[in-house]
Order: structure tokens, then sequence, then C-alpha cells
């Protein structure tokens, strides 16, 4: 009894083992894909950004900078990629539903991907005859970067002049439920029936000399299939090597009276002007201190710099009150970070410690950073890369500076 006892403690060890053993290749595996996909675009910017320094031509030095944004989009998509993936899979991702009219859904999904089509020349048929597009409770954002995957994978796989379609449609409701099929067909190059089985795992892409061309991740489809799972959808796939691939999408939505309340519509975008604000800026790295100064004193406004925490709170309990309009705080920062700044600011002695806007513009962009910032006493947190408008908007928000 217990030589067996013994035997199947060794067995469980090696069991143990084995499963350790496999999800660390698994770890390398995730590791070298995401260093290669992420070093070809940025390989890119700083071979466009070497160009660009060599030569003289103004239009030529034009086109590296143009090209050296492309590279940093897809960079930055890759990245967002990568995370989104994580946090799918690590549970962290919720969906956020809120009221929405379908056809706003639709828009922001064909005004996504109009411009890569267009560039393409492709045949592009767009077909809701058979849609309902009434007000749904749905999380817009996680549909359409469903469908914007899908649209831009076609796109990327059918060769100049080729057809694209993207059909909504609604295959019947019941009990205030919208049972939509959203489909996504092309004429491309289609998928071999070795590959359509590993279509969905992450890091895979079929390479041939028809897709050696071709970027991307190869984490794009993983990211649908997670997220048609997280909306207990579904999806299906129909391809034919150098005939084209089909992808259908099966969603149930809730649908919501046709009148929604003023409180549900998106909020209209706001007219300001930020001429005469003073702002203090709290960042440690001299290249995002000298974009972010730069954006700014276009639209006016006057920018003093901290390079850490602690400078911040120095110049901010050394001024007048009313010398700054709003503090821009960086959360990684040496000597003081942006959490102790902002505490030790809200805490001060100074006539406007509790009042002064502070917007955290950080890299750290996750959900749980958010909610910490907001904690410290931030009134806002804006994630890097920064959307300039964003910013703006924001300052103007919080500095009392919108005209309508």
């Amino acid at each position: 009894a217990a030589f067996r006892q013994e035997k199947a403690q060794t067995q469980r060890i090696k069991d143990a083992l084995l499963i350790a053993e496999q999800a660390n290749e698994s770890k390398s595996s995730f590791l070298s894909s995401v260093s290669h996909d992420m070093r070809t675009p940025l390989n890119a910017i700083l071979g466009y950004a070497r160009l660009a320094g060599e030569t003289q031509d103004v239009r030529q030095k034009d086109d590296y900078v143009a090209k050296i944004g492309l590279a940093g989009h897809t960079l930055l998509d890759l990245i967002n990629d990568t995370l989104d993936l994580q946090k799918i899979e690590t549970g962290v991702s919720t969906l956020k539903l809120a009221p929405a009219p379908c056809a706003d859904v639709v828009k922001g999904i064909l005004t996504a991907v109009k411009p890569m089509i267009a560039a393409k020349h492709i045949n592009f048929v767009f077909d809701n005859s058979k849609a309902i597009m009434a007000n749904i409770n749905v999380d817009m954002l996680r549909v359409q970067e469903i469908m914007i995957n899908l649209l831009s994978n076609a796109v990327k796989y059918t060769p100049e002049g080729g057809r694209v379609e993207f059909v909504v449609e609604c295959v019947g409701q019941d009990h205030g439920i919208i049972h939509d099929k959203l489909v996504v067909r092309d004429n491309g190059i289609g998928i071999s029936k070795e590959f359509l089985p590993k279509i969905f795992d992450p890091f895979t892409q079929e390479r041939t000399a028809a897709t050696a061309h071709i970027g991307g991740s190869g984490l794009g489809l993983t990211i649908v299939k997670r997220l048609v799972d997280m909306m207990h959808g579904h999806i299906e796939v129909r391809s034919e090597l150098g005939k084209g691939s089909e992808f259908i999408v099966y969603l149930d939505l809730e649908r919501l009276p046709d009148q929604l309340t003023d409180k549900d519509q998106s909020e209209e975008r706001h007219t300001f002007d930020l001429k005469g604000l003073r702002i203090l800026m709290c960042e440690d790295n001299a290249m995002n201190t000298e974009i972010a100064k730069a954006l700014l004193q276009k639209q006016g406004v006057e920018v003093i710099c901290a390079a850490n925490g602690q400078e911040g709170l120095e110049k901010f309990n050394a001024s007048a009150p009313g010398e700054f309009d709003a503090i821009l705080m960086d959360i990684r920062m040496p000597v003081l970070d942006g959490y102790q700044a902002t505490a030790a600011i809200r805490s001060s002695r100074h006539v406007r410690a509790l009042n002064i806007p502070i917007i955290a513009i950080s890299a750290d962009a996750y959900e749980e950073d958010v909610k910490r910032s907001l904690q410290a006493g931030m009134n806002m947190h804006l994630g890097k890369p920064f959307n300039p408008d964003q910013l703006y908007e924001t300052l103007a928000k919080f500095c009392h500076r919108l005209d309508n």
C-alpha cells in the first residue's frame, strides 16, 4: 500500500511538472511572438526617423513622418490588442452595457473601415435591408471592435479591386430580445482547410506567398472570439483557399423603447477656448513634456514644467492663489510619484489645495489605475498616448472654458 501511495505521489509530481513546463513553453512562445510583432513597426519607426533626419527634401521628410505615424498606430493597436487579450483572459474585462441606437453602432464601424476600403479600391457593399435599426442595450465599443476586426481582415486579405460585404440582419425577435446575424464576406485569398481549426488561436497567421507582405499580431480573431463568447454569442467561419472567406456573428441584444431619454443620448461635442490658461505639468520624461507642451501652447496655454512630483508640489505651494488653473500629473515619477504628489497637494495649506483640477496623464491605463487616480484625489485620468482633443476638452471642462 505504501509503495502504491509513493507511486501515485511520484506520478502527481510528474504531472504537475509537465503542466508547469507546458505553461512556461506557452509563455515563452507568447513573449517571442509579441516581441517579434512589436519589433516590426518599431523598426519602421526608427528607420524612417533616421531617414527623415538625413534628408533635406521637405516632401520626402513629410512622407517619412506620415509613415512613422502609420507605424506608430500599428504598434499602438498591437499593444492594445495584447493588453485586451490579457484582460479578457484574466476576467478583468467586463461588458459595459448602455442604451444606444443600432444606427450609431453601425456608423462607428463604417467610419473606422472606410479609409482602408477606399485605399485599396475595394468594391464595398453594406446591406441592412433585413435589420431592425432599433435602440438596444449594448456595449457599443465591443461590438464595434468585433466587426472592425473582421472587416479590416477582409480588406487586408482581399486584393485591390476585390469585393467585401457587410450584412446586418435580424433573424428574429422575442421577449424584447433581437437576434442579430452580422456577416462579413470577401472574395479574397481565403483560408486553407488545414489552418481553419487554428484560426482563433492567439498569434497564429497562415503564412503563404500571398500573405507574406501582410502584417498583424495574429490576435485580432482571438479577441473577436473571446468578445463574442463574453456576449454569449456565436461565431462561424466558412472559407476556401483562393475564393474568399465568410465570418458570421450571432448576437442576442436587448431591445429598448424607440424613444430614448436625453440622458441616454451620446454627449454632444463642445466648443472651447483655452487661451490664457496657466497649467502646471508634472512629467519626468523630456520627450513627453516637449510634445504635451507644444500641443498646449498651440491652444494659447502657458505651461510651467516640473520634472517630478516633489518639484510639482513645491511649485504649487509657492504659487499665488489662481496662478495655476490646473495641474497635469504623470504617475510614475522619481522622488514623489503622481499619487503621492496629488495627496500632498490635496492636504497642503494652499488656498486652492482642494479645488484645483488635477488631471492624470499616464501610461498606466488599466481600469484599476483610473480608479486609483480618482481615489488619490485626481479629477480625471487620461491614458498615454493621449488624444490631444480629449486633453483640450478635459481642460476646458475643469477650467470652465466650455462655450456650450
